[in-house]
């Protein structure tokens, strides 16, 4: 019962897992493939296109544009190392909007 237990409270972890707007940075994406790296030691795979429709929904709402481009993707395309390195790109432009706004 204890394993099954670990397994609920994993995926309710990955499921309710949001990035903040200030966690623009690898470190969403690291709590991200620690609670996966987490199921996959408990027995469990978790399929690719499902890992990044839930890390796409777990980007915060003022990413709705990055959203709404990454949903009009194929499916085909659509892999979890495509929207990982979408993310990073996302948050690197972000970032430097952000810092060049600030010295103007």
């Amino acid at each position: 019962m204890k394993i099954a237990t670990t397994k609920i409270y994993l995926i309710r972890s990955l499921y309710n897992l949001q990035m903040e707007e200030s966690d623009l940075d690898q470190a969403h994406l690291n709590e991200y493939e620690s609670i996966n790296s987490q199921i996959s030691g408990q027995g469990m795979t978790i399929d690719d296109e499902l890992m990044a429709l839930l890390l796409m929904s777990s980007v915060p709402p003022l990413w709705e544009t990055f959203g709404t481009t990454m949903c009009n993707v194929s499916s085909a395309s659509l892999k979890y190392s495509k929207i990982t390195s979408s993310i990073l790109m996302e948050a690197t432009q972000r970032k430097s909007f952000v810092h060049n706004s600030a010295s103007e």
